[in-house]
């Protein structure tokens, strides 16, 4: 099988990480940067060619490019085309449905596309031709490891912003909400910033001071799933506030099997998340000020409830992903 993906980043790698597991590597990995769509459909084709012993399947990563799946499907007739698309399946604008067609015209010509989070979506769907659309669930990247204990102080909150940091990521809104939070509660504040910096963002923390009532342990590198687990386990309150954030997201995902609070703003994708585990106390926006009155909320509250989450889980391993996918 050939693992396409025109993006090296994200959930790209560790879906590409779960297939290479559990396939024993037999598969071939074809990612690079993608450029202009014909550059790209001409470098897959080529990987192609040169290893006609493959088996005859192709899966895409990043369906968010709609066409070139369908195009692939088109040169390569007798291959089995398969397609993750994340969240380019959601809104009412004319992009929007222009994608909705190309998805519909792609099933009906033998692409199987895995609409990540898409049960919901796919119940609705109007396409005559939908018999090989797929709801396919985002798995948990972490292992649960049992972590009961916190390392730290029961008298402070401690929170968490991890992954790539960048400007999406609200690092001066979520700063501001706290240093306001703080005073305004008394409570003392410890925020974990894990994960490598954008250079905006590096700049912004590194001239940062910040008041007594809020300790800052900001950790500026990548971090192993080990280091993710720990500091997660240490944790009250994740936050993933990101701006225009309209597909899944792993870090509330990974935060829920840890049974921790999390806060995010529930578009898109995430929307259904909400919905499901029945959570409370979500920020609207990314302003600060709607940052702030979630903490206010969430902080000695009960978030959602154990049933929730534990149905919520259900399906989200690593081995169902993969076998989802070669099924």
């Amino acid at each position: 099988m050939f693992v396409v993906s025109t993006e090296i980043k994200g959930h790209y790698l560790s879906y590409g990480k779960i297939i290479d597991d559990h396939s024993g590597g037999w598969g071939v990995n074809v990612f690079f940067e993608g450029r202009s769509l014909i550059y790209n459909v001409f470098f897959i084709a080529i990987n192609i060619w040169r290893q006609p012993g493959q088996e005859k399947k192709i899966l895409f990563l990043n369906g968010e490019q709609v066409l070139l799946p369908l195009l692939i499907r088109l040169l390569f007739p007798r291959y089995k085309v398969l397609s993750i698309v994340y969240y380019s399946f959601l809104g009412r604008g004319l992009r929007s449905q222009v994608k909705k067609i190309i998805f519909c015209i792609s099933s009906m010509l033998g692409v199987f596309l895995y609409f990540l989070e898409g049960e919901e979506w796919l119940s609705g769907s109007k396409c005559l031709f939908k018999n090989n659309y797929r709801s396919l669930s985002d798995p948990a990247l972490l292992e649960y490891k049992g972590f009961s204990d916190k390392c730290i102080g029961s008298d402070v909150i401690t929170y968490l912003v991890v992954g790539y940091i960048d400007e999406r990521k609200c690092v001066p809104e979520i700063v501001e909400a706290l240093i306001a939070f703080a005073f305004d509660s008394k409570t003392s504040q410890r925020l974990i910033i894990l994960g490598k910096q954008s250079p905006n963002v590096e700049k912004y923390l590194s001239g940062l001071v910040v008041p007594e009532s809020l300790e800052l342990l900001v950790l500026n590198e990548r971090f192993s799933d080990d280091e993710y687990s720990q500091y997660l386990a240490v944790s009250d309150v994740v936050l993933a506030i990101y701006k225009d954030h309209l597909g899944s997201s792993g870090v509330v995902i990974n935060s829920i099997l840890y049974g921790k609070k999390v806060l995010f703003i529930p578009a898109g994708v995430t929307a259904a998340f909400e919905k499901r585990l029945g959570l409370k106390y979500l920020p609207r926006s990314s302003s600060s000020g709607a940052i702030k009155e979630a903490l206010a909320k969430v902080a000695n509250s009960v978030q959602y409830c154990d049933d929730a989450r534990l149905r919520f889980l259900v399906g989200r391993s690593k081995k169902e992903f993969y076998l989802s996918l070669i099924s």
